[in-house]
């Protein structure tokens, strides 16, 4: 099925761009801050977005007006933890059990949640777009580059998740035995330390290969950037610098 939709899909070539050559990402875009395409590859190409998913887990539920600073009705792998540190474990370290625990905390269960995920999408006119779970390791959750740029639009007007994307490490404070353990979760996408970063979630698992997607101020201008389908969790990051440099003309 995946590769019927890979060849199923309209291909839109950039190859009269001497950066393109060195991106290994299937699809991929740039787009400027209202959301118009600058350059692009396969922007039509719908695939599994593996944990891109949790943008759109963290909207609905904080659309729900869910009480961040309340502790977790259920423990995060044995610890007690508010919801706030799981909506900042899912953007930051996109950790599945966050965003799996955020989905069930929901005020009318986890299948309302799935379903509000896919209302929201369609709200947003996210038209290529399908959720079957709150993490993105069901490889049904499929979108693609167009409409992921409206899912960053959107994910940009919630103050807690650009707070979460912009941490570059989550800490989780346990008790053991009188003594206070401390264990760090790092951001899965190195460039938040390095870039003006607004939002951005990176994903992968298999069928989907290495994705991220991000918005940032580059030269002083908001950029939304699209990687989808690269080799690898490390590849992603390497196109995705690549569209950064491509744009500040140091490419």
């Amino acid at each position: 099925m995946f590769r019927q939709l890979f060849y199923g899909a309209i291909f839109l070539c950039a190859c009269n761009l001497s950066f393109a050559k060195n991106i290994q990402a299937k699809s991929w875009l740039i787009a400027d801050d209202e959301g118009k395409i600058i350059e692009q590859e396969n922007v039509e190409f719908i695939q599994p977005i593996a944990s891109i998913t949790k943008l759109m887990t963290a909207i609905v539920v904080l659309d729900s007006n869910i009480n961040l600073d309340e502790q977790s009705k259920t423990r995060f792998r044995g610890i007690n933890v508010t919801n706030r540190q799981l909506l900042n474990l899912a953007i930051v370290h996109s950790d599945n059990k966050a965003a799996d625990l955020l989905c069930k905390n929901y005020k009318s269960g986890y299948h309302s949640c799935i379903g509000t995920m896919n209302a929201k999408a369609h709200s947003i006119g996210m038209i290529n777009t399908k959720f079957y779970d709150s993490t993105g390791l069901d490889n049904r959750n499929t979108s693609n580059a167009l409409d992921l740029i409206k899912l960053l639009q959107t994910a940009e007007k919630y103050p807690e998740i650009v707070n979460a994307s912009n941490k570059t490490v989550v800490e989780i404070v346990k008790k053991h035995k009188r003594k206070l353990i401390t264990t760090k979760y790092t951001n899965t996408n190195p460039l938040v330390a390095k870039y003006n970063v607004i939002v951005s979630k990176t994903g992968y698992v298999r069928a989907s290969g290495g994705c991220l997607v991000m918005s940032a101020y580059v030269q002083g201008k908001k950029k939304l950037f699209v990687i989808l389908n690269s080799k690898t969790t490390r590849t992603r990051i390497h196109d995705m610098e690549t569209l950064i440099l491509s744009v500040a003309g140091q490419s």
